[in-house]
């Protein structure tokens, strides 16, 4: 096999160098290359499409959570759900829901919702007295699995890293 090797090594060298001794240079040493100033060459830019450009609408739910202390000493939380796109959340309203969970006194609770205008929010509000540990809330937005596929492109949120907030409540 390595002999087999070696004569093909051979055998393609002696080729390669038989056939470069036939051939004409390709540059002739002594010329320079001068360009023609006559010749005009014409670049045309191409256009884009501007709606090419356009970038799609889509909605874009945010879930914020905020505390306010009443002066009767409870507190009372405030969950927001918000379509903060410039595109109409428009679906069916089986398909999500806005799921609050409380814990140490906080509640819990869910909201059904199939419509939700651009800039447009709705409200869950949770007043109660404090106990000796701080209440803890956690909102997000759970979606129906086939949410993506449904055929639907007003209820594929566009952001689902802002479906989600936590609130630790304190005085």
């Amino acid at each position: 096999m390595t002999r087999l090797i070696a004569k093909l090594a051979v055998a393609t060298l002696v080729a390669c160098t038989a056939s470069s001794s036939f051939a004409a240079p390709l540059f002739q040493i002594g010329k320079q290359f001068s360009p023609q100033s006559n010749i005009l060459i014409h670049v045309q830019t191409p256009q884009i499409d501007p709606s090419i450009l356009r970038p799609v609408a889509c909605p874009d739910l945010e879930v914020s959570a905020s505390q306010f202390e009443n002066a009767d000493g409870t507190i009372q939380v405030r969950i927001n759900l918000t379509n903060i796109s410039s595109a109409d959340y428009v679906s069916d309203p089986s398909q999500q829901m806005l799921v609050i969970q409380g814990q140490n006194g906080g509640h819990s609770g869910t909201m059904r919702f199939a419509e939700l205008a651009s800039g447009r929010f709705i409200q869950w509000n949770d007043t109660f007295h404090p106990f000796e540990f701080p209440a803890t809330y956690h909102a997000y937005v759970a979606f129906g699995p086939d949410i993506r596929t449904d055929g639907n492109p007003q209820n594929d949120d566009c952001l689902a890293s802002n479906n989600q907030a936590s609130l630790t409540t304190a005085r």
